[in-house]
């Protein structure tokens, strides 16, 4: 056997050859990854560099710093997609496993037979033949499976077409560039050619300070030297962080003559002296931009406008978006000229609490409880709760007011400081369902009200009286004595805490109705009770209303409960019971009878006489216990059988 083992088992030149393949695929994705990311960023690094050497005019020392940007993030994309893949290709013992783990059929057969081919692989006592067959099925399980194709190139191909649209889109843009293009290019490698400028701004007026949501008007002239008097133009509105807004800007003339041809003759008649703004708002430019054409009735001079219309670029420009003060840029044709404007913020909220104060009635409430904070989104309190709303505001000298719908009028509260920094407080008690919501209305010391018209929405619920009835009793009327305990079971219950619980009465005397109530003395009364309570009815009626007999009386009873709120009436159980007030002999013939119909109900079903007592005593004890009797058992009489039905 140890003969045996010494020869070698020969090597499979199917397995070695598909896994020489894998390498070279796994190394050309990743390398084909690399040449594709190079690409992309070299392109966007070069265009990045003449953009922002075309915006601002680099130095030569700033576009060195660029060019060297770009060679170290190019070697760097060479080093770690290229070089790095290629000096550590995975050895066969690495490719079996990827298959394995691709293809997990192969079930280690694939990496056993790499490894056990190799000189002195086989240990002492192994048979050779065995390694011999289990390489023949790996190569056949190995022969139709294209190794090279486990490797998944989806994101190289993803790579590869971005990397060719961005090389078009970047060709196309520098074609188009034309000269000025070639230029940038040439600076980006440290050429000294200067900058295409072919127009020259000699001036751009506008406002400083402006309030944040109105408008601005900004005016720039192009210099007499300029080469090219462009028709048409950019604004760009830098707002910070990366946000940005283009508006294509024209020539004063050109927008001024539309305005008479379309529009001179509203002007003419209008009794202000100025142009109606709101046909203004509908002119269009010729490439279905609208122009903010409006302002121009603030520059108009006996009906022209003052400047040289020629060389003068006229814009109005929105606040809305700013969030502090910013920045604009003034593109004609290449021509660049910039400026700030300072935007004094409207007062608005920044902060918005709600607090709640609990009704009086919720009782059983901690101190610590009365006072709930509230989502503004969720306003749905109790009636007679206090509300109290706290703002802080986004500037200081800022006052105001609570507007709350109420029905069809609106009820106004004066915001008052609370003495903290820009926090204002008011306060209202929520005793109407009419209330519906309210608005905030600021006022800073320049004028300035907040712009919003939100309104925060409240619903004002009722307390939902408490729930009571009475349980245990399966017949609504019954007879009674007038000595009897009658025994009563109930359950009450309320959304916060039960006040109080009674046993009412009523019934019919002569012609008048007789009415009174017995409390229930319950201890730990709270949300929730069920309980049961033994009560004199009878006895309790008798002494209430001396000389009025009883007997023969039908008394109608039920529960009522309350609750602390006052507006809630009291809630009663329902239907009400019947308790008949019979002699002592009446109710006595009432047992027997009951008594003589089980006992009858037992003779029907057995002969037995033992079982006959048996039963006897049952119903006795049954009867004492108050227990109801059993249901009676079916009879053999056939079910009578239906009525045909008719045709």
């Amino acid at each position: 056997m140890s003969q045996a083992t010494d020869q070698p088992v020969a090597t499979s030149s199917l397995i070695t050859d598909k896994l020489a393949a894998l390498r070279g695929r796994l190394f050309s994705v990743a390398a084909g990854g690399g040449v594709a990311r190079l690409v992309i960023a070299l392109l966007a690094l070069l265009g990045a560099g003449m953009y922002l050497d075309w915006k601002i005019e680099l130095s030569k020392e700033g576009r060195t710093l660029l060019l060297l940007l770009d060679l170290g993030i190019a070697l760097y994309i060479l080093n770690k997609y290229l070089y790095q893949p290629h000096v550590n290709r995975p050895d066969d013992d690495e490719a079996a496993l990827y298959i394995e783990h691709a293809r997990p059929e192969f079930q280690s057969r694939l990496i056993t037979a790499t490894q056990l081919t190799r000189p002195g692989a086989i240990p002492p006592g192994a048979s050779p033949e065995l390694v011999r067959e289990l390489v023949k099925r790996a190569e056949q399980q190995s022969r139709p499976v294209d190794f090279a194709a486990e490797v998944p190139t989806l994101t190289l191909r993803k790579l590869a077409a971005a990397a060719i649209i961005f090389a078009i889109i970047w060709g196309v843009v520098f074609n188009k560039g034309g000269q000025d293009a070639r230029d940038l290019l040439s600076r980006a490698f440290l050429s000294d050619v200067p900058v295409p400028r072919d127009t020259h701004i000699a001036s751009v007026t506008h406002l400083e300070i402006i309030p944040r949501g109105d408008a601005i008007l900004i005016t720039a002239k192009v210099d007499e030297k300029s080469d090219v008097f462009p028709d048409k133009g950019t604004l760009i509105l830098d707002y910070g962080r990366g946000s940005d807004h283009r508006m294509t800007v024209y020539r004063a003339k050109d927008v001024w003559d539309d305005i008479k041809k379309k529009h001179l003759d509203k002007y003419d008649e209008n009794e202000d002296g100025e142009l109606d703004n709101t046909e203004l708002g509908r002119i269009k430019d010729k490439d279905s931009t609208a122009i903010i054409a409006a302002g121009f009735a603030e520059v108009l001079r006996d009906g022209k406008p003052g400047g040289d219309l020629d060389k003068e670029f006229r814009f109005y420009v929105s606040a809305a978006r700013a969030r502090r003060n910013f920045d604009f840029d003034v593109r004609l044709n290449d021509g660049r000229k910039s400026g700030e404007v300072e935007v004094v913020a409207r007062p608005m909220v920044q902060a918005l609490d709600c607090l709640q104060t609990m009704p009086d009635y919720l009782v059983n409430l901690q101190p610590e409880d009365k006072v709930r904070k509230r989502e503004k989104d969720n306003l749905r309190l109790l009636e007679d709760s206090g509300l109290k709303i706290v703002i802080k505001t986004n500037k200081d000298n800022v006052s105001g007011k609570l507007a709350f719908t109420d029905g069809d009028a609106t009820r106004n509260f004066e915001l008052k400081s609370t003495g903290k920094d820009r926090e204002l407080a008011a306060e209202i008690k929520l005793d109407r369902r009419s209330i519906t919501g309210f608005r905030i209305h600021l006022e800073d010391e320049h004028g300035f009200n907040n712009v919003s018209n939100v309104e925060y929405a409240i619903t004002v619920l009722a307390d939902t009286p408490p729930f009571v009835e009475i349980t245990g009793r399966e017949r609504r009327e019954e007879t009674v004595t007038s000595r009897a305990n009658m025994p009563v079971a109930f359950r009450a219950r309320d959304n916060y805490a039960l006040k109080s619980l009674s046993l009412n009465w009523e019934m019919e005397h002569g012609t008048n109705t007789l009415k009174g109530s017995i409390p229930i003395d319950t201890p730990n009364l709270g949300a929730a009770i069920d309980d049961q309570t033994t009560l004199s009815i009878v006895e309790h009626i008798g002494k209430q209303n001396e000389g009025v007999p009883l007997i023969g009386k039908r008394i109608a009873f039920w529960i009522e409960a309350t609750d602390y709120v006052e507006k809630n009436p009291p809630s009663r159980s329902q239907p009400p019971f019947i308790a008949v007030v019979v002699t002592d002999d009446e109710k006595s013939n009432e047992l027997l009878l009951r008594t003589g119909d089980s006992i009858g109900r037992i003779g029907d079903t057995t002969n037995n006489q033992e079982q006959l007592n048996e039963r006897l005593r049952e119903i006795l004890a049954r009867r004492f216990q108050g227990i109801p009797d059993p249901p009676q058992p079916p009879t053999n009489t056939p079910p009578e059988k239906p009525n045909p039905p008719k045709r």
